[in-house]
Order: C-alpha cells, then structure tokens, then sequence
C-alpha cells in the first residue's frame, strides 16, 4: 500500500473516532438541554396553573361546569399545549378539552399530586403535568394538561443532524488539508527520492534531489545526495579499477593466445580449467567445452604421462618430457611438454606448456641427412673423376682400332702386306662380323657414359649463387639424361620407359640463371612425376612427359606435364609447403618442392605454380626473366 493511502486511511480512522466522541459528549447534552426545557415548561404551567387556582376551585366548589370549560379551552389555545382536563377530588372528569372526549383517569397519580401539589413526567412526544387544585388547604380536584414535545424534538433532532454534518464537513476539510500537507511535506520529497533512487538503480549513479524543506525530510534529501555522490566516486573508482583490469587482462590474454605454445592449466587431478587460443585450436575444443575434461581427452597423446604429472602436481616440482609421440595417420608428430606447479599455499594448480618440435626434429634429421648426403656427393664426385680417365682410354683405344682396320694408312697396309693379307680382306672381315658397329656401339657409350658422369659432377658441385646465360631447353634434357640414371627411381622402374615428349619453340631467349639450381629444380619435378605415375597400379596406359619451351610474354615458360594420377584441391594448397609429403613415413621428406619454390621465386624473380586435376595428370609451369630483361 503506497504512504498516501496509509496517511487518508489513517486520517479517516481518526476523523471516524472524533465524530464519534462528538456525537458520545452531544447526545447526552441534548439530552440534559431537553430535561432542561421540561423542568423550565413544568415551572411555567406551575405558574401559569397557579393563577388559575382561586378561580378553578370556586368553579368546581359551585359546579359552574361552563366557567371551566371556557377555561380550558383558553388553556387549549396556548401554543403547545394539546389538552386539559379538570378532574374533581374524586378523579371524576369535569371538563374536557374537546365536547365529547373521554379521558380514563385510571392510572394517574392523583394521590402523588395531592400530596406534592403537582406532578409531572413526559413520554416519547408529550409532557404530562398534574396539579391539584386547593387554594386553601383543602383539595378541590385535579387538572392535567397535555404539552406537545413534538417540535422540540424536532428541532432538536434538526440541531444534532445540522451540527453532525458541520462537524462532517470541517472533518473532509481538515482531511483535504491535512492530505494536501502530508503530500506536500512527506510525500512529494519521498516520491522525488524514489524516483532519484530508481535513477540509481538504472546506473545513473550520482543523481542528486533538490532539498524542498529544512525538516527531517530535507536533512533526509541531504544524506541521500551525499550517499549519491559517495556511491558516484566510489563506481567511477572502480569503473576506472575494472578498465584497468581489463585492459590487463585483454593484453594478459593477447599475450597467452599469441604464443606459439599450447598453453593449459589444469587443477591436481588434470582436470583442465583454462586453456589459450592455440590449445583449443589444436585440441578440437574450445575453452567452454574443454573446461572440466581430462587433459588426456584434449591431447590422447598426454594419456602415458598421466601419472606422472600428478606426482609433479602433488610434489609441486617442474617436470620435462621431451620428443613425445604423436601419431596422426602416416605421419609422426613431437612435442616436448613441460608442467609448472604453481607455488601457492591455497593453489593446487599447474600450467602446462606443450610445443610443437616436429619441424625441429625433422629438421635435425635432414641435418643429419644432408652431412650423409654431402659425404655421398663427395663420394660421388670422387669416383666420378676416376672413372673419367679410363672412359677417356676406352673411348680413345676404341677410335684407335676403328683407324687400324678400316683406314689405308702406310702403317696399317705395310703390317697387312707382311702379314700376306690386304687393307681389302681385313676391312671384308670387320665388315661381316660387324667389328665396326660395335666399335661404333663402344665409342657411343663411353660418350655416353662420360655425359652422365660430368652431368653428376654438375649437379654434385655446390652452387657459387653465381648467374650466367643458359638455354632451358639444353638444362631440361641435361635433366633428363641424369634422371634415367637415378639409382632411386631404377629401384622402381627404368625411367627410360617414360615417353618423352618436346616441344621447344624455336628462338626463345636464353636465360639469366644458376645452372645448377634450375637443374635441381627440373629434377625433383621430374623426380615426383615419375614415382607418382609408378605409384599408378592396374593402369596400363603408357606414361608420358610433355616438355614444353616457349615465351610467354616477357617470360620465358617451363612446363612439365605428366599423365599421372594428378592432385586434389587441397594438395595443390600446401604442395610448395616446407616438410608437406603425400608420400610414406621415411620415403620423402617434404622439402624437394619447397626448395625448387624458393629457387624460382627467390634467386631467380621467377614464378611456379601447379594445374591439376584427380586423375587427369599434373602440370609445373615456371615462368623465367630472359637474359637482360
């Protein structure tokens, strides 16, 4: 119930309480002014009846009935008076007010009257009054008279109605009043505070109210306004307090999720309760769903260590684990992981750092690879200087013999003569046995020959990053030429079974680059090319190389198509990735791409790209500055 009703309600509850104390203390004095005007109307007839008294008693002593009638009727004439009628000493009527009436006299206290002089007493209506008639000692009868208390009454109840409704209305006009003052004084200021509070509550911290009185309510209005103001500074401190803990926890946050470790803390059964950005990426989960889990549901490969990080955890000691194995389809991955227990009496938590080594540790064995590989090259280069010379003997023997036996030189014609022979017969001989095509056929290999071995020694050297002119389309068969000698690729199949496909424009320009960086570019390209259509099973079609040579506006264009099994969209994404192999564990290494990417983009301004398709082979085109462009 709101303050201005309580006040009315109250109000009216006391305006009730008065009236009913008016009416209490105005009843009983209307009664007492009433008895008042009886006992005033009673000494009136007494004197009035008094005067009478000598002149009724003769009138009654010598029975002159007339005379009393008169006298009664002019008593009847006075205004009030109902009746009279004159009795005699025996209670017999005399004379009534009106011919005719009869009157029981029954009842009446004629012996009171007889003994006190008169009588009187009054109903609802009328005044009754008794007196006996003696103007000597002796009594000569009795006459009553009948008074009419109707008017008074009437006019009494007029007067208590009339000051009842006086009294009602001053009631309502102190109540209008006394309401309008409460609402002015109390409820007005109370109402502004309610509303100035509900400001509050809505955040308009601050609010201040007009004092409208120097009572109790103003000093009230006052303390509002100073709790306001306190209430104001206090939210602007901490306001200010939170930005700035915001703001620490924002750069706290952008610290943790910026790290390229997988960062989790969990509580003393490894339950996670907090995890960064690249956790909940690597994980799978993010941080709503992965709170209250395992750290072995996030990372299956944490679920060995299990034990041992909650003795970490119960020890509070720091704890490494190194080149941990995770196994993801064909392929391996590391991580070392590292568990921090927080030092706190009331803290049983601890942070767990994992990071991603495979890069590093496939780096280390390619380090290690690599010093066997240049242990190889050298090896190679080794024995390829030394089997140069006895290629150059044979090659030389070899056009020696052919001169010998078919040329008609002196020598050759004086040793046939003495052996009884001619140039003729012997050159017959060769002929049919055919000694000259093989002669021919040894001659060619060793060539041959002595072209791979100073195409391995080319590609063996270590580059000098020193440019000069070069044509492509020389380098590409160069490439050629050492891949059909690739121990590798013959494990698997003879790369010369590959059709090999030119078509090199004529005039194109030459081009500015490291020979053997492009030809280690041609190569692993080559390379992939045939072990992905020798991976090809139950496909009996014959594998092909088209080699394409051409200018491409201010380029120079390289492309290597093959008919092979082709790519996926999201191979071709990641083909020129460092370490990304579709190939077994242990087979490739990730890197041939790669490297040939940045051979052609970064040492030579050029440009690579693939175009594939599942299934419909896979195209490398380079694109090439020509020399002086």
């Amino acid at each position: 119930m709101k303050l201005k009703s309580k006040f009315n309600r109250e109000i009216a509850k006391a305006s009730i309480v008065v009236l009913f104390i008016f009416l209490g203390l105005f009843i009983p004095w209307q009664s007492h002014k009433s008895r008042a005007i009886n006992e005033k109307l009673v000494a009136l007839m007494q004197t009035f009846i008094a005067k009478d008294n000598p002149y009724l008693a003769n009138a009654i002593f010598e029975n002159r009935k007339r005379s009393i009638r008169l006298r009664v009727e002019e008593l009847i004439k006075i205004d009030g008076i109902q009746s009279a009628v004159v009795f005699d000493r025996s209670g017999a009527v005399i004379s009534p007010s009106k011919p005719g009436q009869t009157f029981a006299s029954d009842g009446l206290p004629f012996g009171q009257a007889e003994k006190k002089g008169w009588v009187s007493w009054s109903d609802r209506s009328n005044l009754w009054y008794l007196q006996a008639i003696r103007p000597f000692e002796e009594n000569m009868g009795y006459i009553l008279i009948e008074y009419s208390l109707k008017d008074m009454k009437n006019r009494e109840n007029l007067s208590l109605v009339f000051y009842t409704m006086v009294f009602m209305v001053l009631i309502l006009i102190m109540l209008f009043l006394t309401s309008g003052l409460i609402r002015k004084i109390v409820l007005i200021p109370v109402n502004r505070l309610i509303l100035s509070m509900s400001q509050i509550e809505k955040g308009r911290y601050g609010e201040q109210i007009q004092p409208v009185s120097k009572d109790e309510i103003g000093e009230l209005a006052k303390r509002f306004n100073a709790m306001s103001s306190e209430i104001d500074t206090s939210y602007k401190q901490v306001e200010k307090q939170n930005q700035q803990l915001q703001k620490t926890k924002n750069l706290l946050d952008g610290i943790i999720n910026s790290m390229p470790s997988l960062l989790i803390t969990i509580d003393n059964k490894c339950k996670v309760k907090q995890l960064n950005a690249k956790a909940a990426r690597e994980s799978g989960f993010n941080e709503s769903t992965a709170v209250g889990k395992d750290i072995s549901e996030l990372f299956a490969f944490v679920y060995p260590l299990i034990p041992q990080l909650k003795e970490a955890l119960a020890q509070k000691t720091s704890r490494k684990f190194s080149k941990i194995v995770a196994s993801e389809g064909n392929q391996d991955r590391y991580f070392d992981l590292i568990i921090y227990p927080i030092r706190s009496e009331t803290i049983d938590d601890a942070v767990v750092i994992i990071d991603d080594i495979t890069t590093l540790v496939r780096m280390e064995n390619i380090m290690v690879q690599t010093e066997k590989m240049m242990s190889v090259g050298g090896l190679a280069a080794g024995m390829a200087h030394e089997i140069n010379n006895p290629l150059a003997g044979m090659i030389q023997n070899a056009q020696v013999v052919a001169r010998r036996i078919t040329q008609d030189l002196p020598a050759n014609i004086k040793t046939a003569q003495s052996l009884g022979i001619t140039m003729d017969v012997i050159r017959s001989y060769v002929q049919k046995r055919q000694i000259e095509k093989n002669l021919e056929a040894l001659r060619t290999s060793g060539l041959r020959a002595a072209q791979i071995v100073e195409n391995m020694l080319s590609f063996s050297r270590q580059s000098s990053a020193k440019t000069s002119a070069c044509r492509l389309d020389d380098l590409l068969d160069s490439t050629i030429t050492l891949s059909e000698n690739d121990y590798s690729l013959k494990k698997k199949f003879d790369f010369r079974a590959i059709n090999i496909i030119r078509e090199y424009s004529e005039n194109v320009p030459m081009v500015s680059c490291d020979e053997n960086l492009i030809q280690q570019v041609f190569f692993n390209i080559l390379k992939n090319g045939a072990e992905a259509m020798a991976d090809e099973k139950h496909n009996k079609k014959k594998h092909t190389f088209w080699l394409r040579i051409n200018t491409m506006g201010d380029w120079v264009q390289v492309e290597i198509e093959d008919n092979g099994p082709g790519m996926t969209v999201d191979v071709q994404k990641r083909i020129f990735e460092p370490f990304f192999t579709t190939k077994e564990v242990g087979v490739g290494t990730g890197l041939g791409l790669s490297v040939s990417y940045f051979i052609i983009t970064e040492n030579n301004n050029g440009k690579i790209w693939v175009e594939s398709y599942p299934g419909t082979g896979t195209k490398f085109i380079i694109q090439l500055p020509p020399e002086n462009f």
